[in-house]
């Protein structure tokens, strides 16, 4: 028996995570199906974030701050909601 490759492995789940990551931009949009309540808590939780306030100071999240903070930041580069949900 030989050893497993780690770095074809690590290539071959890099391109599985690209193909899929690709199929649900290529889309062309964001469908919500499930989970439209926490979608909305979510999008609340950004909103707020961009708007300066910080989660457990100025309001209570499930989650931590980290959670939502890249989101945040691009947001406040100028990405829109739409475009973070699809690229995240």
């Amino acid at each position: 028996m030989s050893r497993p490759n780690a770095a074809l492995l690590l290539a071959a789940l890099f391109a599985f995570v690209l193909v899929l990551g690709g199929i649900g931009v290529l889309k062309g949009g964001f469908y919500l199906g499930k989970h439209e309540g926490d979608t909305l808590h979510f999008l609340q939780i950004v909103m707020r974030m961009v708007g300066g306030e910080t989660p457990h100071v100025h309001f209570m999240t499930p989650t931590g701050a980290l959670a939502f903070a890249p989101v945040a930041f691009q947001m406040g580069q100028g990405l829109t909601i739409g475009d973070e949900i699809l690229w995240s």
